[in-house]
């Protein structure tokens, strides 16, 4: 390959993978000569390319128009000094033209432009050992692209757009009209610039860490623009890294912040975005916090502590999982064996942490909070941990009462823990917690009735006999409530058909008589045609048909899949709480029966009966999901009451077993398949196929197909 392999207008399509072919020839081209001296054709060749790519860099004109292929020209050009400096090419014209172009272009109008030219200085940065790339070329254009950036620009909403999306002569200013990461012109990539450079030069770039630098970094980490924050805390990240590598090497010139300084002002600023609201922000103040950490001295690392481990401890619950793990791994590298030590040293600042993140407007960092105090609760000294016991009750409480049924999730779990740790301290609130455990052993969703149960279990570890009685008299009526299932059933039929991120929120029941999904003449309409709740019959819609209208819809969040469900608190109407069907009811009690089942055999023997004939009502489209729980179940309830216990009722089950066998949903089917294998097991094979012969000669065959072999 020589000199005239190189086709400059391959360097300057339209087409970024023509670029990219174009820049390999570059690189090719340099890496044929055997010696690190480079021809002086070829050196007149490259400059040559560089000086035509960037002909136009200064223009007004440049990518003013999508289509006429100047930014491109001037991308491929960018693209060609960063191949070129990061394989060490650094002659001196070449670094002087291709830098003073690059900084330029850190104003372009393109992004992708703007973000290539910090690349391009960064390699040429890192390429040229001996000249002060920052400092010479591009430090005050960059530092300048962030001073003066960090308010909005208004004259990117021109009055053209202002009067179109104006009404009724009220006139809209640009924080309605342009969204949060629009209009901050070169802010982001002067950013990302100023990042790439530090990564490039690592040590040599000690002396620019000044107060200036670090104050101007500390201040856009409070901007308003995501990704602003998330590329400002990576800097943080670097410059820790930076200022620590070779502590007595780094020696700030400014004689106003000296490590110690930069080090408090860094700890503060950092902690502050492992609360932040966007995961990927609490990802980039991670990444930060563990570069921090590790190049701290190992003993200025405990007055960090009160800062970094609340955050720290709760993400590692976070449902983003790039935080949770990589937040899981910290945990690991910077705190080992000693967690459970540092944590009750820590409790008072921990439990603070959590009460507040609790109370936090996104429901997935309520969600992590809740388990987080589910954890304390766990795996904490209950001396340590019982003076903060009635404030944590209080506020899992709260949360139990969550608009989000993840976090009610969480909360009941917790609740359950604590309940079964602290029975003392959480007496004067057993009266509201029975209620919201038994209300959730109901719930729509088939893991809050699992979860409830056992927390309900729980309590009955603790509080014995006379908590038992009252779960007791509840639990009857519930087994029995699938007899009652109209044949109209819903799976979540008070909730909307909108489930992203796990939530679906309650269907409004807002509308009026003479809309079309308002309420139906029940006498016209089908059977799986209408959902009754609370008198008022709603319209049901096939998967995939939408609702024209707009308004009092579910709102989502622009950046991630949750949607912005509202915390809720404060009385027992919370807005979660909403009719059950009466299958869901009995699907409910067999969790509970289940954790039961050890603690009072006989009385769980007692209700077999009851459970076998709630399912004899198959009229309504769900009844398979409640077989399918009850199959699940039936062999942990057998092997808990007894087996002597379980075959006094064996036979109850055979007849909801065949018909589970022979139906088409294969759920429910597989389900009562493993069902007839683990009580064969239980039971014993001959026992239970001569209890089937005597019952119905045609049981035999499909039951022994699920037996296991002998």
């Amino acid at each position: 390959m020589s000199a005239t392999d190189i086709d400059s207008n391959l360097l300057w399509s339209s087409k970024r993978l023509d670029r990219e072919k174009a820049v390999s020839v570059l690189v090719g081209t340099l890496g044929v000569t055997e010696s690190r001296e480079i021809p002086d054709d070829l050196k007149q060749i490259l400059l040559g390319i560089c000086r035509d790519s960037f002909a136009d860099v200064n223009s007004d004109q440049t990518g003013a128009e999508r289509n006429d292929g100047a930014w491109e020209r001037i991308h491929g050009g960018l693209m060609a000094v960063t191949a070129l400096a990061n394989v060490g090419y650094s002659d001196g014209d070449f670094v002087d033209v291709s830098a003073a172009a690059s900084t330029a272009a850190l104003s372009h109008k393109e992004p992708r432009v703007r973000e290539q030219a910090g690349l391009a200085l960064a390699a040429l940065a890192s390429a040229c050992a001996t000249t002060d790339v920052f400092a010479v070329y591009c430090k005050n254009s960059i530092l300048d692209g962030i001073r003066n950036n960090m308010e909005r620009d208004v004259g990117v909403v021109n009055e053209e757009l202002r009067s179109k999306l104006a009404s009724d002569n009220a006139p809209l200013n640009v924080e309605q009209i342009l969204h949060q990461s629009a209009g901050w012109r070169t802010l982001e990539t002067s950013c990302k610039a100023l990042l790439e450079i530090c990564r490039a030069t690592k040590q040599r770039f000690t002396p620019h860490i000044t107060q200036e630098v670090v104050g101007l970094i500390t201040a856009t980490l409070q901007h308003t623009n995501r990704f602003v924050r998330e590329t400002a805390f990576y800097i943080c990240g670097e410059l820790s890294s930076v200022i620590h590598e070779n502590l007595s090497a780094s020696i700030i010139p400014d004689a106003s912040m000296d490590v110690q300084h930069f080090d408090t002002t860094m700890s503060a600023a950092i902690a502050t975005g492992l609360s932040d609201n966007w995961s990927q922000v609490r990802m980039a103040a991670s990444v930060a916090a563990r570069q921090f950490l590790q190049n701290l001295p190992a003993a200025q690392q405990p007055a960090v502590y009160q800062l970094f481990l609340p955050p720290m401890a709760l993400n590692r619950y976070y449902v983003a999982e790039g935080v949770r793990l990589y937040s899981q791994e910290t945990w690991k590298l910077m705190v080992g064996e000693r967690g459970k030590v540092l944590v009750e040293t820590h409790i008072a600042d921990i439990v603070a942490f959590y009460v507040l993140q609790a109370d936090a407007a996104n429901h997935a960092v309520r969600e992590a909070a809740c388990a987080c105090i589910a954890e304390l609760g766990l795996k904490v000294d209950v001396a340590v941990i019982r003076e903060h016991v009635p404030r944590l009750l209080d506020v899992l409480i709260e949360c139990f009462q969550d608009e989000s049924w993840p976090v009610r999730d969480a909360a009941c779990i917790a609740c359950g823990r604590f309940v079964s740790k602290f029975p003392v301290e959480s007496g004067p609130r057993m009266e509201q917690l029975y209620k919201l455990f038994l209300d959730h052993v109901c719930d729509n969703i088939w893991s809050v009735r699992e979860n409830a149960a056992v927390a309900l279990a729980q309590v009955v570890t603790a509080f014995g006999e006379d908590a038992y009685q009252a779960i007791k008299l509840k639990l009857q009526p519930l087994i029995s409530a699938a007899k009652e299932q109209k044949p109209a059933s819903l799976l979540n039929a008070n909730l909307a058909n909108v489930t992203t991120f796990g939530v679906a929120p309650p269907v409004s029941a807002s509308r009026s008589a003479g809309d079309e999904d308002g309420p139906l003449d029940a006498a016209s309409s089908g059977a799986l045609g209408t959902a009754t709740l609370d008198g008022i019959n709603r319209k049901w819609r096939p998967l995939g048909e939408v609702d024209d209208a707009p308004t009092d819809r579910q709102q989502f969040s622009c950046g991630s899949l949750a949607p912005k469900l509202k915390r809720k608190g404060g009385c027992m109407d919370c807005g979660y709480a909403r009719p059950q069907e009466p299958w869901e009811k009995s699907d409910g009690s067999i969790y509970l029966l289940r954790e039961l089942a050890a603690q009072h055999p006989v009385d769980v023997k007692d209700m077999l009966p009851q459970l076998a004939e709630a399912t004899s009502n198959r009229d309504y489209p769900h009844h398979f999901n409640l077989l399918e729980t009850l199959w699940k179940q039936l062999p942990v309830i057998a092997r808990g009451i007894g087996k002597r216990n379980f075959k006094s009722h064996l036979e109850l089950f055979f007849e909801p077993l065949f018909y589970s066998l022979q139906c088409s949903n294969q759920l429910a089917r597989c389900a009562a398949q493993e069902c007839v294998g683990e009580l064969a097991k239980f039971v014993g094979i001959g026992i239970l196929k001569g209890r089937l012969e005597l019952a119905n000669p045609a049981y035999v065959a499909p039951f022994a197909a699920c037996f296991p072999p002998q």
